[in-house]
């Protein structure tokens, strides 16, 4: 049967065009070394602890709090994943005692370094000291957009509720610093903390703190939790450049308890600094990623393109060769 240069041709011509695109999407990645410090500032209502173990409700109004991350890279890393460490503290920055921790947790998730998505391996989040880690096999985006993120809405992850919800996608009427944002909303129901929060997510408090009968008579109560979240994230890198949150936080006997304490109502967003850092290493990072895309491609379509023109001649000296074989044999019959 003779071979078909044709159709042999075609099959080489598609691998010219295809393997530059692979080559480009393989060559644009997570980085594997991650050092990176945030901070959110706003104010809020915030409940005085110290009071309430004395037996009295006193919520401050309007106190200055701050909200700083620190998220490393860990092992395991590889070339094709990252394991993401996230350290978060709130604090009161009224107070320089030990009243002024607010919260504190750690959160561990390995990342796709292509996609930004969850690996399928337990993530684990520790909320309290001494407690054993909470591990979640997750679904939804949290530190990480996908490079070229869409206009749509994508799935999110609240390491705080340790619940999956939609990062909704609301416009593109942002820009920052000479960057176009994309505009995402993750709203976070009520939640009860309870059975994440074994030490501080259950107490008992008597009847007359909430407003209720009984006196001295304990009541136990819940720690519940919701938020908004909304993220600003640079389209080409996936990287959030902005963060602003309304998060509430309260003790009652149930969701939905007309007398309840409030823990925590207030409003977080990324300080200018915070901001105008990210939007530094953005910049620079969509620089790399378009050399990448342009440079990385052009080589491979040379590779492609030379390996075309062997592929053929190499064809094309094997037709010859049957051809005067086919020759040779008829002559001799």
């Amino acid at each position: 049967m003779p071979l078909s240069i044709p159709g042999a041709r075609r099959r080489l011509a598609l691998v010219a065009i295809v393997l530059p695109t692979y080559v480009a999407k393989s060559l644009v990645k997570f980085p594997d070394r991650i050092h990176q410090v945030t901070r959110a500032t706003g104010t809020g209502d915030v409940l005085d602890f110290r009071q309430l173990l004395e037996g009295t409700v006193h919520i401050d109004h309007e106190v200055p709090v701050q909200l700083t991350t620190l998220v490393n890279s860990v092992v395991p890393t590889d070339s094709n994943a990252v394991t993401l460490c996230a350290s978060f503290e709130v604090t009161r920055r009224d107070r320089t005692d030990t009243s002024r921790l607010l919260d504190a947790s750690v959160d561990q998730v390995t990342v796709s370094r292509t996609t930004g998505m969850p690996q399928r391996r337990p993530a684990m989040t520790m909320f309290e000291l001494d407690q054993k880690p909470l591990e979640t096999v997750r679904h939804g985006l949290q530190y990480k957009f996908p490079f070229g993120t869409a206009k749509r809405d994508h799935p999110y992850f609240d390491a705080i509720s340790q619940r999956e919800t939609t990062m909704a996608y609301v416009d593109d009427s942002t820009v920052r610093n000479g960057l176009r944002l994309l505009h995402f909303r993750a709203d976070i129901p009520v939640v009860d903390l309870s059975g994440l929060l074994p030490m501080r997510g259950r107490v008992d408090l008597p009847a007359r703190l909430l407003g209720g009968k009984g006196g001295d008579e304990l009541v136990g109560v819940s720690l519940y939790y919701s938020a908004t979240r909304d993220y600003w994230v640079e389209p080409t890198t996936g990287a959030v450049v902005i963060i602003n949150e309304h998060q509430l936080r309260y003790l009652a006997t149930t969701a939905d308890a007309p007398d309840r304490i409030t823990v925590f109502d207030g409003d977080l967003k990324f300080d200018d600094q915070t901001i105008d850092q990210m939007a530094t290493q953005v910049a620079a990072a969509r620089k790399q990623i378009t050399a990448l895309r342009v440079i990385g491609p052009s080589i491979a379509a040379l590779g492609s393109v030379a390996a075309l023109i062997i592929g053929i001649r190499r064809l094309r000296s094997a037709r010859y060769r049957r051809s005067m074989s086919a020759g040779t044999v008829g002559g001799t019959t």
